[in-house]
């Protein structure tokens, strides 16, 4: 069952923009940018303006992260719950999978030829020092570091 504050959408069926919300959205930017030519040497409203933007941009950066946007070939069990595995990933996914993959595995080549182990003996050692930091980390903590993957994979620093 999915989550009740998060959105599954198939990319087909995301919701076009509606005429609705393009004129709010123009009626913002046309007030933030009547603002910001009305105060050019304003550096208390400049400012206030900017913080308060950096706040809304958050909360609604917060809101985007609760919907999920999935391949139309993606498949869902009778009940309708997002059925997911490696073989329905988008193409991309695997991609960066694949290359994760491949990277992890150089790396222990590397750490295996460097200190004259076995591969085996690099990933026994990989695996406890791995498992023995997992074991520290919280639900909130595991949540954040996931984020932090899928925002950019290679600034993934723990």
């Amino acid at each position: 069952m999915e989550h009740p504050n998060i959105y599954t959408f198939k990319r087909s069926e995301v919701p076009p923009l509606d005429d609705a919300a393009k004129a709010l959205i123009a009626e913002i930017d046309l007030a933030v940018s009547n603002f910001i030519l009305n105060n050019p040497g304003h550096y208390r409203a400049l400012s206030a303006l900017e913080k308060t933007l950096y706040a809304l941009s958050e909360r609604c950066e917060i809101k985007l992260e609760s919907i999920v946007i999935i391949s139309d070939h993606h498949a869902v069990d009778e009940e309708g719950d997002l059925l997911i595995s490696l073989n329905n990933l988008a193409r991309h996914e695997k991609s960066t999978i694949v290359f994760e993959v491949i990277k992890a595995k150089t790396a222990i080549q590397f750490l295996a030829s460097s200190r004259g182990w076995s591969e085996k003996e690099v990933l026994t050692e990989v695996e406890l020092v791995a498992t023995a930091r997992f074991t520290e980390i919280s639900y909130e903590e595991e949540s954040e570091i996931v984020h932090k993957i899928s925002q950019n994979l290679k600034e993934f620093d723990y």
